[in-house]
């Protein structure tokens, strides 16, 4: 009788963390977008042709290339973007959010 208990294999992903930065008093909205795992952070400009920052990050990401496979939310409401971790998905980050 085997007792083994085999585990469903679970992809890894790599997240990155969306955030708006509101007006200053000599600057506009923006878009933070960061990945923690690799200390990366890019901030954009707020597009308003879009609804949201999340919108505005996905714009941006996959014009950047970057595949992303899914979205979830932290606790404070804020959109964290998945993207698949792969062999060259560092490369792709850098250049994305450098």
């Amino acid at each position: 009788m085997n007792t083994e208990t085999t585990l469903p294999e679970i992809p890894y992903y790599h997240a990155i963390l969306i955030r708006r930065l509101p007006a200053t008093d000599t600057r506009g909205c923006r878009v933070v977008m960061e990945c923690p795992t690799w200390g990366l952070k890019k901030t954009i400009p707020y597009n308003f042709q879009f609804n949201n920052v999340s919108d505005i990050a996905l714009d941006y990401l996959t014009r950047a290339g970057l595949e992303i496979v899914g979205m979830t939310h932290r606790e404070n409401s804020r959109p964290v973007f998945l993207m698949p971790a792969r062999q060259g998905i560092v490369v792709e980050l850098h250049k994305a959010l450098a």
